[in-house]
């Protein structure tokens, strides 16, 4: 019996059915495309499914991306792009839409610092930009830099925040310092003055490891 109930799970679990089809789901968010420039579901990748075992039922994700216009007055061009995950769950033999998830915003056609100058900007702050640390560091900043191809994300048309990896030597007790190199996500804001500064560390992943 129990070796029956096993292969039932195995075989409902196996039993994946077909993907919504791309073109119903960039139907349904694009709606009456009223604000929207575009709407597409993202290139190389066919969306995922995962078995919810409690629910006995299969959900269904698929990446998209949203383009509106920034409605600026003093960028007239600027694009609002928006990414997401559209999420069905299947319901009686059919796809049903869950939920839609937005993971980023990203703005084009907007004037952005060069990597210079945010790390200038970062410098002059970094108990601002590394702020749960900097005041257990010794000998100030070692190195600092910005990825090759930075993760900037835009929070909106005065805000974006972009990764910093920095290393230094951090004092974890009274007694032991270990050198200690993290990716900090650090925000930035645009001034009355329409220059970038104000930095803020949101939140930081360790590169090594900064305990002994």
């Amino acid at each position: 019996m129990v070796t029956q109930l096993t292969c039932a799970v195995v075989q409902a679990q196996s039993a994946q059915p077909a993907a919504p089809k791309d073109s119903e789901i960039v139907a349904r968010i694009l709606g009456d495309g009223k604000g929207k420039l575009s709407v597409a579901v993202t290139d190389n990748k066919a969306g995922e499914w995962e078995w919810n075992a409690k629910e006995q039922t299969w959900y269904f994700q698929r990446g998209y991306l949203v383009k509106r216009s920034a409605n600026m007055p003093d960028f007239p061009n600027a694009v609002l792009e928006v990414g997401g995950l559209a999420v069905y769950r299947y319901v009686n033999g059919q796809w049903v839409h869950s939920k839609d998830l937005v993971t980023f915003n990203r703005y084009h056609g907007l004037p952005q610092p060069d990597n210079d100058t945010l790390l200038t900007i970062v410098k002059s702050a970094p108990d601002r930009a590394f702020r749960t640390d900097w005041h257990l560091v010794e000998g100030g900043i070692k190195e600092m830099s910005i990825p090759t191809t930075p993760a900037f994300k835009w929070h909106n048309a005065k805000s974006f925040s972009f990764p910093v990896r920095v290393s230094y030597k951090l004092r974890w007790d009274n007694v032991h310092t270990v050198d200690c190199t993290r990716e900090w996500d650090v925000r930035v804001y645009r001034m009355p003055d329409g220059n970038w500064g104000n930095p803020s560390g949101m939140h930081a992943r360790a590169i090594t490891a900064c305990k002994t």
